[in-house]
């Protein structure tokens, strides 16, 4: 369930409207690319949470648009917040393995 919604909140993001087979096994690998970039930064996901699957494709769109440029450009400010947002609340209450 969580994997069909991250690609629809991917698809939606990029302004997908009807995705081929192929677009679309893209776009999942993306999606698998862009969580386990989110897990490498500290953040455990949990596969049934709404805003973890909204990260993950947010991530997954910004992976999509740099993949046309020869550098990647850096991390939009609004991810790396929700990224440190994330990290910091698990800290606090104490979930993820040693962080």
């Amino acid at each position: 369930m969580s994997a069909d919604f991250r690609l629809r909140y991917l698809q939606t993001d990029l302004g997908l409207r009807h995705v081929g087979e192929d677009q679309q096994m893209y776009l999942a690998g993306l999606l698998t690319q862009a969580a386990a970039f989110v897990q490498r930064r500290g953040v455990a996901l949990d596969e049934g949470s709404d805003a973890d699957d909204m990260l993950v494709a947010m991530v997954a769109a910004w992976m999509y648009r740099a993949r046309a440029t020869a550098t990647q450009p850096p991390l939009p400010p609004m991810i790396r917040c929700e990224i440190h947002d994330r990290l910091a609340a698990q800290k606090m209450r104490g979930d993820g393995d040693d962080l």
